[in-house]
């Protein structure tokens, strides 16, 4: 598969090679596909770049998209929903390069394919998993077409990104996409806050409705930890309903509700593709278990000092004895019966 690479760029070092083999980096995939890649926050090798594909869509427009999945996921989808902010910068630049136009870029940004019904981008995942910081790096190339896309791809009814903001309880996904649409020219503002085409002056009451009807932040709870809090109804709808009076053009956004989840305008870390390939799946591997403290060798036992000892035959103090029967003699004192032995 063209989208695949190696998991392991220095499998061949000894820093990796010296794992043992109940490491949990010897169990890992060593084709991991760009998909699943993006899911984990590692992007592919720089010598083996992504490869993009040319996009003709049915009302005629043309751009240029990542590459999907079976499922018709991109790989902005995954990197997008886990909030991988280095990877979601990096398929920026690589898709604001081959789509120069705003146009194209917001289509691009927003491709998925089939078996996937039409709608469902990466923007939607990011808003239900609550990744701030990755809508901001979103948010500024995405159209007002991009805002009113219709996911029905759970099965249930088509819900717009600031609907799923809703249904997750995410308040920082919520305000950072209304200010996106305060900032378009009317009536974006107006479009973003009314899906469902109510009259304007029921809007707050659609909204109560909606997040009672629909509102179920149980089962986005495995996404608190990529939204740095919990998901709660409460500051969400807040956060909506502090727009209403903001419709007319040229409003300035209102400021954060102080009930809403913070801290939600966090500064997106500068994308260095390389630096993150070169560090992936290090949390894979334990740390290496300390050495084992060997106990200090005892000191051999120092000699007997000069006077320490004395011979039984000379009584001169000595370091080195023989014995001889129960006597400890110096040396030159046991040499002394070999020598009258000899002279006879």
């Amino acid at each position: 598969m063209s989208s695949s690479f190696s998991l392991h760029p220095t499998s061949s070092s000894s820093s990796s090679s010296s794992h043992p083999a109940t490491c949990p980096c010897k169990f890992l995939s060593l084709n991991l596909s760009i998909f699943t890649s993006s899911s984990l926050g590692a992007p592919a090798p720089p010598s083996r770049p992504v490869k993009l594909r040319p996009i003709s869509s049915p009302s005629g427009s043309s751009y240029t998209a990542l590459p999907t999945d079976d499922y018709g996921y991109s790989p902005l989808h995954y990197a997008a929903q886990n909030n991988h902010v280095p990877l979601v910068s990096h398929f920026l630049s690589l898709l604001s390069a081959a789509n120069p136009s705003p146009a194209s870029l917001s289509l691009a940004l927003s491709h998925s394919a089939p078996p996937l019904p039409p709608g469902c981008s990466p923007l939607h995942r990011a808003c239900f998993s609550g990744a701030v910081p990755s809508l901001l790096l979103l948010l500024p190339h995405l159209e007002l077409q991009a805002l009113l896309l219709a996911d029905a791809s759970t099965g249930g009814p088509p819900m717009t990104p600031l609907q799923k903001c809703v249904v997750a309880g995410r308040a920082g996904s919520a305000y950072v996409l209304l200010c996106r649409a305060a900032s378009l020219p009317a009536p974006a503002l107006l479009s973003v806050l009314n899906p469902s085409s109510v009259p304007a002056s029921s809007l707050a009451s659609y909204w109560r409705s909606f997040s009672s009807s629909h509102g179920d932040v149980d089962p986005a709870s495995r996404w608190d930890s990529v939204a740095g809090s919990p998901g709660s109804l409460p500051p969400t709808l807040a956060a909506i309903l502090s727009f209403l009076p903001h419709l007319e053009p040229g409003s300035s956004p209102p400021p954060l509700p102080l009930d809403a989840a913070a801290p939600v305008l966090l500064p997106a870390p500068a994308a260095d593709p390389a630096a993150v390939w070169s560090s992936q799946f290090r949390l894979a591997c334990p740390p290496a278990p300390a050495p084992a403290l060997q106990p200090a060798p005892e000191p051999d036992p120092p000699p007997p000092a000069p006077g320490g000892a004395e011979c039984d035959g000379c009584g001169r103090p000595a370091v080195a004895f023989r014995r001889q029967g129960e006597r400890l003699l110096c040396l030159p004192c046991s040499r002394k019966p070999e020598r009258k032995a000899d002279a006879s």
